[in-house]
């Protein structure tokens, strides 16, 4: 896998509560590019967040998860944490597989 062009959990003030927590407190962006970077880290987290919860709900490990839904454990792990880039097609997925991640508030 490449490097992504920017890792979304550094733009947390804790990165570690990335995804696990449902609010958290970001960093003060000081260019367009940090803030473009900014907000789709905080939409990725927002997502990372539903499944997150969602599979805590439905007793899933991410291992399990990430073997239903055809993709590494590592990358799956990744996107959650914010390691990693979160496409559309994970949340796609992860609405297809676990439902209630579009409808979350």
């Amino acid at each position: 896998m490449s490097n992504p062009r920017f890792i979304p959990r550094n733009y947390a003030q804790i990165p570690s509560q990335f995804g696990k927590s449902k609010i958290i407190s970001w960093l003060t962006p000081d260019s367009r590019m940090q803030k473009e970077r900014l907000a789709s880290s905080q939409l990725q987290h927002k997502f990372a967040f539903r499944i997150w919860s969602r599979l805590q709900f439905l007793g899933r490990p991410v291992s399990e998860y990430a073997e239903a839904i055809g993709v590494s454990y590592d990358r799956t792990a990744k996107v959650l944490r914010g390691a990693t880039i979160m496409r559309l097609e994970d949340i796609a997925v992860a609405e297809i597989e676990l439902g209630g991640i579009l409808s979350s508030p």
